[in-house]
């Protein structure tokens, strides 16, 4: 097996409790890998710690336990190995849409200045947004902001790039085109992708492996990879593996949220 790029080893996370002194644990003894080139989907019930498992893997979260690595470094806070893209458009209002690409390259200090625009522009062109450089987000849409926060995350060539429920706002149409639209991209670029959802259909759609999280505090329970290649396309969805998969995670889900509520 190839060295991973991202390794994440017992990994334990505690925040400070409102009632007590004693700190509340919400991630405890996680494992994950996720190898060079793949897209990993991380699912589980709300309040699960998906989103707090990213945020580590960015550096943007200290932990209490445990290792994480990215390209073969320890994480000890932001680097410049991954991009990340949340799930509301994080633009800047008084920048346009190439202004808000360029933000992103700029924050890069290892990138030339003459490089920047040439990039940005590509990167823009890419999402499908050329013509619109010159747009403040407020005159675009909101599928429309998004493609320029993917823009913005994969003109910047990481190792890996990191997305929080970026759909999750989206309508249902938009959302699937988003979805076609994000693995057009990572194959452009050979991207390693570690993706959250509390969609089960947009998991199975895009992952090469989807890992299941247990109820607070979590961990991983389970994983399963994808009986699809690399090519994927709608018909997938109508394929008898397709509903299979669904069937299983929405099972193991199903007892997970349970466990929440008794």
């Amino acid at each position: 097996m190839a060295d991973p790029i991202v390794r994440v080893d017992d990994l334990v996370v505690s925040f400070p409790s409102r009632t007590s002194k004693t700190p509340v644990e919400v991630i405890s003894g996680a494992d994950l890998t996720v190898e060079r080139g793949s897209c990993v989907v991380i699912i589980g019930p709300s309040g699960c710690g998906k989103s707090t498992i990213l945020s580590c893997i960015a550096g943007l979260t200290p932990y209490a336990g445990g290792s994480i690595t990215v390209d073969g470094d320890r994480v000890d806070g932001p680097d410049d190995h991954s991009s990340v893209v949340f799930q509301h458009a994080s633009l800047l209002p008084w920048r346009t849409v190439l202004g808000n690409v360029e933000f992103g390259l700029e924050s890069r200090r290892q990138i030339p200045k003459k490089e920047i625009r040439a990039r940005a522009m590509e990167a823009i062109e890419a999402v499908g947004l050329a013509g619109y450089e010159d747009h403040h987000p407020h005159q675009i849409s909101g599928g429309m902001q998004q493609r320029v926060n993917l823009a913005r995350a994969f003109a910047v060539r990481a190792p890996l790039t990191l997305m929080d429920e970026p759909f999750g706002a989206l309508d249902a149409l938009t959302k699937e085109l988003m979805q076609d639209e994000l693995i057009r991209l990572m194959s452009m670029v050979s991207s390693s992708t570690v993706f959250i959802t509390h969609d089960i259909r947009e998991a199975i759609y895009l992952g090469d492996k989807i890992l299941v999280m247990s109820a607070r505090p979590g961990t991983i329970i389970a994983e399963f990879d994808s009986p699809f290649g690399a090519d994927r396309t709608r018909a997938m969805t109508e394929d008898r593996r397709f509903d299979e998969l669904e069937s299983s995670l929405r099972d193991l889900l199903g007892h997970t949220t349970e466990e929440v509520l008794t």
